[in-house]
């Protein structure tokens, strides 16, 4: 059997991968260069050598055809190869071999892109071009050829080098004790100038720079001016890599001239280098980023002429990202949104090298990304609500496409909130376009807002009662109750339609479980008095018996007492259900109950309730739209505490939803006395027909009680009250706030728990950046040894009993990726978090991670030290009492609200307690005060050293002077 040469080996290879992939494979063969090598293919079948069939033409059709004849037929296709010399795909048609040709795959290979297929990466492209230019090539010459250019014993360097493909070769030179460095570090003069040709020539081979010393020799550009060390050697390979990826990657020819050989490279050398930049960026970052800027500097043409839609999808260099995202923003600009899209989704943090650690580029895109979906999804909607005939033809409008705009508006609004900084790139330009994005989508809500009132005005503000709030108990939570299984009823209030959307997107996919999300109309005006109330069975044959006084609603009447806060409405329905009893717990209950105490508390109920106010109480706190997305998050947990004790059906509704309003230049809309309206809605005694108002009598929407009217703004504009603008708002007659969800989650079996359990191993770090800074692993806790683990947990990160206290993480990096203010960690790998602190009060304060939805079990981390919380001013908002449900009147926080003697007890003895104690109560303790506490010298010598890391433990912030040769400890702040 014939030993093929290099040449020849190749194109077996690439025969074997086609007969494997296509099992019949048509080779066409039109300058008759392989038909001594098909014949040795077909003797090497003949001997058993092959693991297909190789048949050829050889001057009779008939006679291959016979040849065939049991080789096509049959139901499963027979590997085979058929050579076809002298034909090509215009004659091989008038031939009787037409029709095994449209069956087959054809395969052609010119014998010069064979040849430079068989030398890439291993001779420099120069000596490759140099053998092409031979008259009257031949396969067995270019196997002589080739096998002689590669002649080598295999030892010393050059043996060495051939069996390095491009990256081992690379991080051999970067490595100190690597084999080419230590060649180096012994050879002198001319033996190391040898070294340093032998390495250069392997590295021409593997990335097909110049070896011609002109301009256009990437390998040794500055080897004139100085000695080339091993770094160098590499950075100068991995420079011309880097241009062949950028090459590789661009839509159009390259530009700039040096880089048009680029084009032409064989795609074995396109591929290596390709491969090392990929692996230069995920493992040596530093190493890839300093040779990209100095790389691109040699790009000057590129960077000046190149323009976005030039450039593919990795960022080789900076100027890439750089440009496109400036065309991003243009593209949000002209409402471009697909391409500002797709541009953003191909430079996510996880994609682009340039983002990594830089949370100025990060936090740009994301913005970016998060402005074109909003401007997407508006332009889905369409500008007005359209032609629709029925309240209910418009709620299924407003769930099939509106109510994904507010999701999408919602979402935007979170992000800016924590995003968009002055630090971040183009933070004028980013500003500038969420600002119109705001504007876009307040003409957006405004026109649909308008489009539904005056439908309402024609067709009744009252749906058939299949979609009214007021049915939801008898016909979806009743009918849920068993005597076999419970059902939890979540009452979240202030939940809008399209949150439940995310949360039902989230909830997707879960085994043995099925899940349905329906939408009903709240009952109006939108409020917490009215919504809560009528989520218990109070109607009486679908009409409602309301308490109103002063213009508030107090209630409603069930005819044998009146349903008005939370344990009439528990009675209400356990009257309705029946069953020993009805827990009630509120939202954070659930979540500190332990399952133990959990299972106990349903035992023998049909139904209980989990009442939630965090997301109305939060957007009536002002505290930032960011904390919506980590309530949703609160109610999954809760979800699955309950399922892990045996819960099987649940019921998730709301009471009405809400406007978020962004400030924008627009006057609120002024009626009567300021003291008249309630936000969004008025209760009239009379017909008020005022301008960009709406009017509907109480009695049309079956309410039985006296002749009073609501009144409500046409667009979703807020009444005046004479107040500070509010962002969030509701009571009015807009999709956001009237539309509700109803989501019913069933599970075939009850849930058992996991046994998995996890720690987070966290620690603070030196702050970065202007910002505080933990670095954290999650690992499986020593009891689930050798259990399986997710491999992706969430966890958010907390102030520790400080409520007041938002915490905006502004990048994550290493085993952990961001997702909306979410950290989604992989076990065991260590993670690092920048965040910053806020509040409307100056204090320090400790932080812990904590897994927020329960589909873990992970054990928190509160961070020992505490940080600094920026003064943020008007973070806290008296909510309207009727509005929110509520009488309580908000309390003004103290100072600093962690207890004394909570913190002085961490201190590790009492002697070093007092000497706090005092601090805290004096605002300031000598050195001569704190000898006397601790007794002697040596203590207060070594409470000295060790004051920095105790002062972290303290809830205030601290500073030694020394004021003639007195040294003292002085506290920032009042006492606690």
């Amino acid at each position: 059997m014939t030993s093929f040469g290099p040449v020849s080996q190749e194109l077996e290879q690439q025969l074997k991968e086609q007969v494997q992939r296509n099992k019949l494979i048509i080779w066409l063969d039109s300058g008759e260069h392989y038909t001594d090598f098909a014949d040795e293919l077909i003797q090497q079948r003949a001997d058993g050598g092959l693991n297909y069939e190789v048949k050829a033409f050889r001057g009779s059709y008939l006679e291959l055809l016979l040849e065939l004849q049991d080789l096509t037929g049959g139901v499963g296709k027979k590997p085979l190869v058929i050579h076809l010399p002298g034909f090509n795909t215009t004659n091989i048609t008038s031939t009787p071999m037409l029709e095994l040709y449209k069956a087959g795959t054809v395969f052609q290979k010119a014998l010069p892109t064979l040849i430079t297929d068989a030398a890439a990466t291993q001779l420099p492209t120069e000596q490759i071009e140099s053998f092409l230019q031979t008259d009257n090539l031949a396969l067995l010459a270019a196997d002589n050829w080739l096998k002689d250019a590669l002649q080598d014993d295999g030892s010393g360097l050059t043996g060495h080098l051939r069996n390095l493909n491009l990256t081992i070769l690379i991080y051999d030179l970067l490595a100190p004790d690597g084999y080419v460095p230590r060649q180096l570090r012994d050879a002198k003069g001319k033996q190391r100038e040898q070294i340093v040709a032998e390495v250069n020539n392997r590295l021409a081979s593997l990335t097909g720079a110049s070896l011609t010393g002109s301009n256009d020799d990437w390998l040794q550009p500055d080897s004139e001016k100085r000695q080339l060390g091993p770094v160098d050697i590499a950075s100068n390979a991995v420079s011309w890599a880097l241009c062949v990826e950028y090459v590789v990657d661009l839509i159009r020819p390259p530009i700039q001239q040096d880089l048009k050989v680029a084009e032409s490279l064989p795609d074995a050398v396109r591929n290596e280098c390709c491969r090392l930049a990929a692996d230069l960026r995920q493992n040596q970052a530093d190493f890839y980023r300093s040779t990209a800027l100095d790389t691109q500097d040699r790009l000057q043409v590129e960077r000046e002429q190149a323009v976005a839609e030039d450039l593919g999808k990795i960022d080789t260099f900076p100027f890439e990202e750089d440009k496109i995202l400036e065309a991003a923003l243009q593209a949000t600009r002209e409402g471009q949104w697909t391409k500002a899209i797709q541009w953003a989704d191909d430079r996510s943090e996880d994609q682009s090298f340039w983002q990594r650690g830089d949370s100025s580029r990060s936090d740009a895109w994301i913005l970016i990304s998060r402005a074109a979906n909003l401007g997407q999804a508006i332009a889905n909607a369409g500008s007005t609500l359209g032609d629709v005939a029925s309240l209910e033809a418009a709620l299924e409008r407003y769930t099939a496409v509106g109510s994904r705009v507010d999701q999408s508006h919602r979402q935007l609004e979170q992000t800016r909130s924590s995003k968009l900084i002055p630090g971040i790139q183009k933070f004028a330009a980013i500003r500038s376009v969420l600002d119109s994005l705001r504007q876009q989508w307040r003409i957006w809500a405004d026109q649909w807002a308008t489009d539904f009132n005056e439908l309402c005005l024609r067709k009744g503000f009252l749906p058939r009662p299949e979609l009214q709030q007021r049915r939801i108990f008898d016909d979806v939570v009743r009918t849920s109750v068993n005597e076999s299984s419970i059902t939890a009823l979540f009452l979240i209030d202030g939940m809008r339609y399209e949150m439940a959307q995310e949360l039902y997107d989230d909830l997707q996919g879960t085994p043995k479980t099925t899940i349905k999300l329906d939408a009903r109309f709240a009952e109006l005006p939108t409020i917490t008095s009215v919504g809560m109330n009528v989520l218990a069975p109070v109607d009486s044959g679908n009409r409602l018996q309301p308490a109103i006084a002063n213009g508030k609603f107090q209630g409603f009447s069930t005819g044998s007492f009146r349903v008005k806060d939370p344990e009439t409405r528990k009675r209400a329905m356990r009257d309705r259900v029946g069953g020993s009893k009805c827990p009630w717990k509120t939202l954070k209950e659930v979540l500190d109950s332990t399952k133990g105490s959990l299972k106990q508390a349903i035992a023998g109920a049909r139904l209980m309730v989990v009442d939630s106010k965090e997301i109305d109480e939060s957007g009536h706190g002002n505290v930032g739209p960011e904390v919506f997305a980590q309530k949703l998050q609160h109610i999954k947990a809760a979800w699955k505490l309950l399922r892990d004790v045996g819960v099987q059906n649940f019921v998730i509704t709301s009471d009405h939803g809400f406007l978020y309003l962004p400030q924008i230049d627009q006057p609120a809309q002024k009626h009567g006395r300021i003291i008249d309206p309630k936000g969004r809605h008025v209760i009239s005694e009379t017909v008020q027909n005022f301008p960009g108002e709406v009017s509907v009598p109480l009695r049309s929407l079956d309410y039985d009680c006296d002749d009073l009217h609501l009144v409500f703004p046409l667009t979703v504009i807020p009444f005046d009250r004479g107040k500070a603008d509010r962002h969030f708002v509701h009571g009015g007659n807009s999709f956001q706030e009237r539309v509700i969800p109803v989501m019913t989650i069933r599970h075939a079996v009850a849930r058992g728990a996991n046994n998995v359990k996890y720690q987070i191993e966290a620690v603070a770090a030196p702050a970065a950046f202007g910002m505080n800074h933990v670095k954290a692993t999650l690992v499986l806790d020593k009891s689930t040894f050798g259990f399986e683990c997710n491999e992706r947990v969430e966890l958010i990160m907390q102030a520790v009993d400080e409520p007041d206290v938002t915490v905006d993480i502004q990048e994550v990096i290493g085993g952990a990726e961001l997702e909306t203010n979410t950290i989604v960690a992989r076990v065991g790998q260590e993670f690092q978090v920048f965040f910053r602190l806020s509040s409307n009060q100056d204090k320090r304060v400790r932080v812990q991670l904590v897994h927020p939805t329960g589909l873990a079990d992970v054990t928190p981390a509160v961070i020992s030290e505490r940080f600094e919380v920026a003064v943020v001013q008007g973070r806290i908002s008296r909510a309207d009492p009727e509005e929110s449900g509520t009488t309580d009147t908000p309390k003004a926080a103290d100072k600093y609200t962690s207890g004394a003697a909570e913190w002085l007890a961490e201190l590790p003895s009492d002697a070093i307690r007092s000497v706090f104690a005092h601090l805290n109560e004096h605002g300031v303790i000598t050195e001569d005060q704190v000898t006397g506490k601790l007794g002697n010298q040596r203590a207060t010598r070594r409470f000295s050293r060790q004051f920095d890391e105790l002062a972290k433990l303290a809830p205030f912030p601290t500073r030694i002077e020394s004021i003639d040769g007195v040294k003292r400890y002085i506290k920032d702040g009042g006492a606690i």
